[in-house]
């Protein structure tokens, strides 16, 4: 989520000292705030009032943080309120003081293989879980929404766009694509309904820009990356890094694989 050039007016809630602006997107706000009752440190996120009179924008709101209180795992961010107040709609998460994957990727460029592969079973730890105790899928898997911790920790977040598993009804292929287009995996390019393998092949996508600090299929337009995610196989990472370990060339064929039935479970 980006700092907003135009800060937005900081919000005024009930049992919540509001401290500054942590981010602003096209749908919502992130502020860092002290929770008054328990004297903790919290982020609030916020839909933007642009929205508050559009019923889908509200209802997708209300389910990412619904979605996100049924969890309990040190490696998902936690929600801890929700509510609405003189026309402010917000939920209250745990805050994770650090920083995003992509936001540490812009600054150190890559990750050791050792250390990427930790993160990425720490993440796939979280979303084992989500899928067995939840039947929730995430759909948009990416750097942005993996948060660090300036104590080590690893966080899942935003869960915007997780949906039950079996309850998307399928859909013709358009331009309106739920997930992040680098990211994506081709059965919901397609609209096909996803499940846990979807957020697999992403997770995958995710471990190749960590390893060779490029995002997959970069310097492509956004209709040739689409039409690679369903196409193409992904670059060997050991053909741009000879030291790397083959096993690390054959995980991520397993994991982006175009067939979801050949990918981990």
């Amino acid at each position: 989520m980006e700092i907003a050039n135009r800060s937005p007016v900081p919000p005024v809630l009930p049992g919540y000292e509001i401290h500054k602006l942590l981010g602003a997107g096209g749908t919502s706000t992130v502020w860092l705030a002290r929770q008054l009752s328990l004297d903790r440190v919290v982020a609030i996120k916020i839909l933007s009032p642009k929205l508050l009179e559009d019923p889908s924008a509200r209802e997708q709101f209300q389910k990412e943080a619904r979605a996100a209180a049924r969890l309990s795992h040190p490696a998902i961010v936690g929600i801890v309120d929700f509510g609405e107040h003189n026309g402010t709609l917000f939920y209250v998460m745990e805050y994770v003081d650090g920083t995003n994957l992509a936001d540490w990727l812009a600054e150190n460029k890559r990750m050791a293989h050792g250390q990427a592969l930790k993160l990425v079973e720490i993440i796939g730890g979280a979303l084992d879980a989500v899928w067995r105790e939840s039947a929730l899928i995430h759909c948009d898997i990416k750097p942005g929404n993996i948060l660090l911790g300036g104590d080590g920790a690893v966080k899942l977040t935003d869960l915007g766009l997780a949906r039950i598993a079996g309850s998307a009804a399928t859909r013709e292929p358009s331009e309106c694509i739920e997930g992040t287009p680098t990211y994506i995996a081709p059965e919901q390019i397609e609209g096909r309904e996803p499940d846990g393998r979807s957020d697999i092949y992403s997770l995958g996508l995710t471990l190749y820009h960590l390893l060779t600090g490029t995002p997959p299929f970069e310097g492509r337009s956004l209709d040739e990356i689409l039409d690679a995610q369903q196409a193409d196989y992904l670059p060997d990472p050991c053909d741009i890094l000879p030291r790397l370990p083959v096993s690390f060339g054959w995980l991520l064929a397993k994991m982006t694989a175009t067939d979801p039935s050949t990918r981990p479970a």
